[in-house]
């Protein structure tokens, strides 16, 4: 598995970043089906949910890169296709804070995976407004949630649910793309 790693930029709501400067050719090959390459974004692309790995793919992770990490690690996987290129990884609008419960921008996602995503439990759709801010890029630790600030009707239904919202000021590095669980290690 190929783990991609390029910094990118926010700028004006797109995305802006280094290229490998045999990108138009690797772009080529890959729309013809014949790179060969499992491109994976590593954990941002791959979450664990309970006993199953739920991993996206369309921006930086491509289908079969992360068929072939969930058969790795040899857990049962969903996979969902990520179609916003603001949400570059699962991790920038998806989050499991507890069993069962899903935090979930779905304008993110093609019409096949928000069905898929609301298999996986009971989902509180993200404001395009909190997915902009990253709310979903968030590290959930016990019944707290660490985060970017959210709207007030977030906070109110979460709270509602058990979950403290441990709200964080990530105004700069959301710039860079990122927010609270882009700053951890899953180990």
């Amino acid at each position: 598995v190929r783990i991609q790693s390029r910094v990118r930029a926010r700028s004006g709501g797109g995305v802006r970043g280094e290229s490998h400067p045999d990108a138009r050719e690797y772009d080529r090959l890959d729309a013809a089906g014949q790179s060969g390459r499992n491109c994976s974004g590593g954990e941002g692309d791959a979450l664990f949910c309970g006993e199953k790995l739920v991993c996206g793919y369309g921006m930086r992770s491509n289908e079969r890169g992360v068929r072939f990490t969930a058969e790795i690690i040899g857990k049962e996987s969903i996979l969902l296709q990520l179609v916003d290129p603001y949400f570059y990884h699962l991790d920038t609008c998806f989050c499991y804070p507890k069993k069962d419960l899903a935090l979930c921008y779905l304008s993110a996602f093609d019409g096949a995976s928000q069905k898929e995503i609301e298999k996986i439990g009971e989902i509180i759709p993200v404001s395009k407004q909190d997915a902009e801010n990253f709310v979903c890029n968030a590290v959930p630790v016990g019944n707290k949630l660490i985060t970017s600030p959210m709207t007030n009707g977030l906070r109110e239904e979460l709270e509602r649910r058990g979950i403290e919202p441990i709200e964080t000021p990530m105004f700069e590095f959301i710039k860079a793309g990122g927010a609270a669980k882009c700053l951890t290690l899953f180990i």
